[in-house]
């Protein structure tokens, strides 16, 4: 396995993410230091054995949204040739944030710096507030990041208040006080130039992207368990630092239904509405008395806001990438999911395969005998697995390609073949009867006030005579045991529900004139206020208002999708008409 691993070091938190937008000051700083780094990579890792042709960068988690960028900024995407990307995507929620709100961040801090006293006398103000905050010592700054929460949850933030209106003034302080810990990032990636001039959504959406690095990219089984056990500590480390299956969220203790876990803890405050958390819980069959349940244990919550956490998180924004990327003309993308529980681990059973766990079989972690002393044994297949992945990881740093060179790899498993990731297939063709799209097209049932959708469009007859040859498209990696094998469409199913269906129920829900028109007393209570500010400044992967016109016409117009899509629409218009009109 010849390849050169360099570690770059850079600034975290805020030393490598405060911004005020002067040149000071100018944020990204941590992606700069990066930026440093390869240049120096670059121009002196032949004197160590190295290529700088053939440059690929690394990252997990974090890590990968600063892999990401790299990719699609003008400063840095030209001193590298590959990338591999472990459990993270630019286009998640949580990767980067505006100018706005990395201000509103930095004031803050300031704030809890005890810098709060700066004024803006003769227009000094920025001036002022950097030489303050260089007086603060670099711990202080580092410890006071994990404390802003206090003064953004507070009891007028909009997170706050939506809760308020939502619950109608009935929840708990101690329910209000603790909501939105879940899943985010302090100081983050900044959209500013030079660095990030724009949004990823809109750079990839753009088209102007020379898509020309290969990469690798991919997720674990589990990924929004670690995120779920250690941002609700209260409920899953209390009393210890072992977890335990939270005794709360049973149906016969629990002081609060699944459905407000949800909306507390995990929900973008831009779907806190009543509708669209049922959507979600009816989606998942997260057990709730909205479903009409009248009994769940923990387990079966447990395992239901894993799979919304980390789909919403982390899933769907890396097949989101994998898709935008792919459709470059050049493109050469390689996904793969990793599934596999050490049998060694001390974690409990229901923790499943968690964030971070593929790395110890990247970095050799079951031929490191320091590292089973001191942690856990591994299986002989365990060793095997390893070898495996370690040997499609350098295989792609070195060639571009992660697949076995014939006679090089002996294994179990030596003719594996890892296809590359394309979201298209000429075989993807749905099949619809003439009778089903007759009948179907001849029924004159109203459409609920919604355009565009309405009941008539599918019928009994249309979903029974349905059928979908094989889609060849969207290939990935599983690594597991007993063996690796290949397979398709990464969660599709629920990656479409937060791409395209739940925003654009929620785009029905505050925009449709029935709705408008009626005002019903209740809606206001249902819907809350909408923030203008914070969508237009969102970047997230799922834009929060979506215009018809902007829809991806060609996937919907596949009858696969479509009836997909229509499905579900069913089901969430009759839950839109009750509210709208009842």
């Amino acid at each position: 396995m010849n390849v050169v691993v360099v570690s770059i070091q850079y600034r975290l938190g805020p030393l490598g993410f405060l911004y005020l937008g002067n040149d000071e000051i100018p944020g990204n700083q941590g992606l700069m230091d990066q930026v440093a780094g390869l240049q120096w990579v670059r121009e002196n890792i032949a004197y160590f054995g190295g290529n700088p042709q053939q440059i690929t960068l690394f990252g997990h988690s974090g890590g990968v949204i600063c892999v990401a960028l790299h990719l699609i900024s003008p400063i840095s995407n030209h001193l590298f040739q590959q990338a591999i990307l472990q459990s993270g995507s630019p286009l998640a929620w949580w990767a980067v944030e505006s100018s706005h709100t990395a201000l509103e961040k930095t004031r803050l801090l300031a704030q809890l710096s005890g810098c709060n006293a700066v004024t803006d006398s003769n227009g000094q103000y920025s001036k002022e507030l950097v030489k303050c905050l260089r007086s603060v010592e670099s711990e202080t700054l580092v410890i006071n990041q994990w404390h802003m929460h206090l003064l953004r949850n507070g009891e007028n933030s909009s997170r706050t208040n939506q809760l308020k209106k939502l619950y109608r003034n009935r929840a708990s302080h101690h329910l209000l006080s603790t909501a939105g810990y879940y899943f985010d990032v302090p100081f983050k990636p900044v959209v500013s130039a030079p660095f990030l001039p724009e949004w990823p959504y809109e750079v990839l959406g753009s088209g102007k992207l020379n898509i020309r690095h290969r990469i690798m990219l991919g997720v674990n089984k589990d990924e929004g368990m670690y995120h779920l056990v250690q941002s609700l500590r209260m409920y899953f480390m209390s009393p210890g630092l072992w977890p335990q299956m939270p005794r709360e969220f049973r149906h016969d203790i629990a002081l609060m239904d699944p459905l407000d876990l949800l909306a507390f803890y995990i929900m973008d405050e831009n779907f806190l509405q009543s509708v669209l958390l049922q959507a979600t819980v009816f989606e998942y069959q997260i057990p709730s008395r909205a479903l009409g349940t009248g009994s769940w244990t923990s387990l079966e919550v447990v395992k239901a806001l894993n799979e919304v956490g980390g789909d919403y998180n982390i899933k769907c924004p890396v097949v989101e990438f994998a898709d935008f990327y792919s459709r470059g003309p050049n493109a050469q993308v390689f996904l793969y999911s990793f599934e596999h529980r050490t049998t060694g681990l001390t974690w409990p059973e229901w923790t499943g395969v968690m964030q971070g766990y593929e790395a110890e079989y990247i970095f050799g972690a079951p031929f490191n005998q320091a590292f089973i002393d001191h942690y856990y044994n591994f299986t002989l297949e365990e060793k095997r697995l390893s070898e495996e992945i370690m040997q499609f990881w350098t295989n792609f740093a070195s060639t571009g390609s992660p697949n076995l060179n014939p006679g090089e790899f002996h294994t179990r498993n030596k003719e594996l073949y890892w296809d590359r990731y394309e979201t298209y297939s000429p075989q993807s063709v749905a099949v619809l009867s003439e009778s089903s799209s007759s009948s179907s097209s001849s029924s004159s049932s109203p459409s609920l006030g919604i355009s565009g959708v309405s009941v008539s469009s599918v019928s009994s007859s249309e979903i029974s005579s349905f059928k979908t040859r094989n889609d060849d498209s969207r290939k990935h990696m599983v690594f597991t045991l007993p063996r690796s094998y290949i397979s398709k469409n990464l969660r599709r199913h629920y990656c479409m529900f937060w791409r395209e269906q739940l925003p654009m129920l929620r785009e029905r829900i505050l925009y449709n004139s029935a709705c408008k028109s009626r005002q019903p007393t209740t809606q206001h209570e249902m819907t809350g206020n909408i923030n203008k500010q914070s969508i237009e400044s969102f970047g997230t992967l799922y834009p929060n208002i979506i215009k018809s016109s902007e829809l991806n016409t060609t996937k919907r117009n596949q009858a696969s999708y479509n009836l997909q899509l229509k499905v579900h629409y069913i089901l969430s218009l009759y839950i839109i008409y009750y509210y709208c009109y009842y």
